[in-house]
């Protein structure tokens, strides 16, 4: 069986999972199949760029039934490139990162659990159901919906690429070639079988042939899934519980710092310190500065641990003249002044990150320019450190516009600039324009984003985090999405405009379109809805708080382009945040309401937390100061422009 868009070509096969292997069943030219245990229907209604589909299943026993698209002019290393939102971009940077870390869609290192030119995993991993594969010929992907209805119970469907040139999906769910966890992690296989069911979706076809391709899909999908969470508490009440969780719970006078918290379900459900936060950026440090200094004006509530403006003080008291840049913790821990880092395919602690480094002097700086629009005046030497640092960032920023992203702690010198993470410098360079008018600032910003637009445009982001080598991920990408809102601002450039539109689109790759139906407690034990949240990389398969930092850019970016989809984007965000919240304390079973972890489990991914009795948990027991310095600044950001 065939199926045509133009003069573009797919063919349809369908398999059955038995005895641990795909076995393929006969399409008939009318859809039909019949064996002796298996019958069905595949019923295709196709347009010009779209098709619809329907698949039935009846089995005497219980079977995983695999619909495959497949291009049969692809060959081995012809460019195709695949993607399952939040699982698979590529081949998940198997070239620049070390092999078996996470799932990688290669030919390469077949003696690795995590590489394997397939890929099947639950559709609800994904932030929005759909196998995507785009080459010289066209781009085509093909949806899902997630969960069909099985007397009156439901099950999972699931999702596939495979190299060189196919995109399915499956009614019922296998994890293949292995269950992906978390990083470093693989599980064996688990399959879920259905005997009487069916399943729906869409396939969708450009003929441009592009990675961004996908983006228009995700739209397309996003309008017929979207389910907004609810939540009954006020913005001031969930800005003042996470507040005063900062100062009450979080700050420890003995230990003179903000904490992270763990707990042990059910036998010690006490908050402890899991570690002191000392790190200047990414999770910690100026992301809880900026909204401290918010609070102290807007919430007027009493301090009982360092102020945010004491925070910056300890930051800038670290810079580092041999290097210059900022010491990555504001004060030698276990001997350490700089945090772990990846360097290649290596771990080093003697170097700078552009992540941290990135993230502090852009908290530092957004710090002042909110206490300018009131006003207030600023340490002097907050301003004239920031500008040391970017100094030092773009005398070592590369032709072409590259960021450093590792740098050396001894001398001015980049270790390492393969990384999406240098883009978090690019915000900071047009603060400092808007604050100094000095060109050099701007057109720094310019070229940056210029640089890192390719690999938006490729959907291919990777590197940010400190503790993921190499990812594919979603937290550079908020550093370059403000900076490119910052930079249209200032200039009125559509082709900046262009930039910040490409980039909300790669945010909502990650960004889930529907509800998910979480498989463990607490979650599960909830009405706890997944969509508007984010999922943080492919190492790291969960959803995480952060993505509610660029929520105002995307309502600025509806504004101006006049399209609503970014603002419901950003309204979805903002409601799954505020219900999140509400789970403390009856929910979760530990905590109360102003705390927040930093790991929501909507699918079987990162079920790495486990209950007294062995039974996996859907959240992370922790409370962690950045993601709820994260969700202080975003609740604090939207009443103040309410």
């Amino acid at each position: 069986m065939r199926i045509h868009f133009g003069k573009k070509e797919y063919k349809v096969l369908l398999f059955r999972w038995r005895q641990k292997q795909w076995e393929k069943i006969e399409l008939q030219e009318d859809g039909s199949f019949q064996s002796k245990d298996v019958t069905g229907k595949l019923s295709l209604q196709t347009g010009e760029e779209i098709a619809h589909y329907r698949l039935c299943v009846d089995s005497e026993d219980e079977t995983v039934t695999s619909l495959e698209l497949a291009d049969m002019e692809a060959v081995r290393d012809n460019g195709t490139f695949h993607i399952i939102p939040c699982c698979i971009y590529g081949d998940n940077n198997c070239k620049v990162g070390r092999p078996g870390e996470f799932p990688m869609l290669t030919y390469e290192h077949p003696e690795k659990e995590y590489c394997s030119p397939y890929w099947f995993f639950r559709a609800d991993r994904a932030a929005t159901p759909i196998a995507f594969m785009s080459g010289k010929e066209g781009s085509l992907g093909v949806t899902v919906n997630p969960y069909s209805e099985e007397n009156g119970n439901y099950i999972h469907n699931g999702l596939s690429v495979s190299l060189p040139g196919s995109v399915g999906i499956t009614l019922g769910s296998v994890n293949l070639p292995v269950t992906a966890v978390t990083k470093r992690n693989p599980k064996p296989s688990v399959e879920e079988g259905i005997r009487h069911a069916s399943c729906e979706g869409r396939i969708y076809y450009n003929p441009k042939g592009e990675h961004s391709d996908i983006y228009a899909m995700i739209e397309r999908e996003y309008a017929s899934l979207a389910e907004r969470p609810t939540y009954k508490k006020s913005f001031e009440e969930a800005a003042r519980a996470l507040f005063r969780y900062t100062q009450q719970i979080s700050w420890k006078e003995e230990l003179g710092e903000y904490t992270n918290l763990h707990c042990k379900l059910p036998q010690d459900p006490v908050m402890r310190v899991r570690r002191t936060v000392t790190e200047i950026g990414w999770t910690g440090g100026a992301v809880l500065a900026y909204p401290l200094v918010l609070a102290r004006h807007m919430l007027k509530e009493p301090f009982t641990g360092r102020s945010g403006e004491a925070m910056i003080d300890s930051f800038v008291a670290r810079y580092n003249e041999k290097s210059g840049l900022i010491y990555e913790q504001t004060k030698p821990v276990d001997g350490k002044d700089f945090l772990k880092v990846w360097v290649g395919t290596e771990q080093s602690w003697e170097c700078h990150c552009a992540y941290t480094n990135g993230s502090c002097i852009y908290g530092i700086l957004k710090t002042i320019d909110y206490l300018k629009s009131i006003g207030e005046e600023y340490p002097e030497k907050w301003l004239e450190t920031c500008k040391k640092v970017i100094g030092t960032v773009i005398s070592l920023q590369r032709e072409d516009g590259a960021f450093g992203y590792a740098f050396s702690g001894k001398e001015k010198k980049v270790l390492d600039f393969d990384s999406f993470g240098g883009a978090w410098f690019i915000p900071s360079c047009a603060l400092l324009y808007k604050f100094e008018k000095n060109e050099m600032y701007l057109e720094s910003a310019k070229a940056a984003l210029r640089y890192y637009a390719g690999f938006v445009k490729a959907v291919n982001c990777y590197g940010t985090p400190l503790d993921t080598l190499k990812a594919v991920d979603q937290e550079g990408n908020l550093g370059y999405l403000k900076g490119a809102r910052l930079v249209y601002e200032l200039t009125g450039e559509k082709e900046f405009l262009t930039y910040l539109e490409w980039s909300a689109h790669y945010e909502y790759t990650w960004r889930y379109a529907f509800k998910a139906r979480p498989i463990c407690p607490p979650l599960s034990n909830s009405d706890w809805n997944s969509c508007g949240g984010s999922v943080t990389s492919v190492s790291n398969m969960h959803i995480h708080p952060m993505g509610v930092l660029v929520d105002p850019d995307l309502i600025y970016l509806s504004k101006v382009t006049g399209n609503p989809y970014h603002y419901e984007r950003a309204m979805d965000s903002i409601h799954w945040l505020m219900q999140s919240l509400e789970l403390y304390p009856d929910t979760m079973g530990f905590d109360t309401y102003g705390g927040l972890t930093e790991r929501f489990c909507p699918s079987d991914a990162t079920l790495v937390e486990f209950y007294g009795d062995g039974t996996p948990a859907s959240v992370w027991f922790s409370y962690n100061l950045w993601a709820a310095a994260n969700a202080l600044e975003a609740i604090l950001e939207y009443m103040r422009r309410a």
